[in-house]
């Protein structure tokens, strides 16, 4: 994934990382949920999040497996929605 997102223009890279962090307040919100999206997270090549998902993952924000959000990601996602 970092190769690929190295690849990316910086206004592209600034963009997923917009882009994860308010994808990033979705999956909280999913996992505070009484029905758990146990696969909200997970990194395939069919799910259209995959870029923003392994950006996640490199940012430490959800965990390696995909199958929730880390204490940084809680704290980044409330940082989003505080702006």
């Amino acid at each position: 994934m970092i190769r690929k997102f190295n690849e990316l223009t910086k206004g592209q890279q600034k963009y997923v990382d917009q882009m994860t962090r308010k994808l990033l307040v979705e999956w909280c919100f999913q996992e505070l949920s009484p029905m758990k999206y146990a696969t909200f997270l997970k990194d395939d090549d069919h799910n259209e999040n995959a870029l923003y998902i392994e950006y996640a993952q490199h940012k430490k924000w959800v965990s390696a497996d995909g199958d929730k959000v880390l204490a940084a990601g809680w704290n980044t996602a409330s940082a989003f929605l505080r702006r």
